[in-house]
């Protein structure tokens, strides 16, 4: 995954022992160098905290969602979509499109 680019940038990283050892265990494992399994990590840890936040997030707008349709009809279930929309930086995530699909489905039923 990692490799020599020109966008790359190096520096020193300082390391508990006991922390080195297991980024050293897991890349041998891995079958990677010490630094892609570190990037490797990194790069995963941030993708899982935007899984962890879209898993939280999704039942608040699902239910965002319901209650403005319920309570004010299309125009406050559209207010909310357009905002989701503001809001979400990456549409192309999956759960995200998903749950924008779900809400679209959700005015396309309200409008009729």
């Amino acid at each position: 995954m990692a490799g020599k680019t020109a966008d790359a940038t190096q520096f020193l990283l300082r390391l508990p022992k006991p922390l080195h050892r297991q980024m050293t265990q897991r890349a041998k494992r891995n079958n990677h160098s010490l630094n892609t399994e570190i990037v490797n990590q990194l790069e995963g840890h941030t993708a899982a905290i935007m899984k962890d936040a879209v898993k939280i997030a999704q039942p608040l707008l699902d239910g965002a969602v319901d209650r403005a349709a319920e309570a004010a009809g299309y125009t406050a279930a559209e207010c909310v979509l357009a905002f989701i929309r503001e809001v979400v930086p990456s549409p192309s995530e999956a759960d995200l499109a998903r749950g924008l699909a779900a809400v679209e489905r959700l005015l396309a039923t309200a409008h009729r």
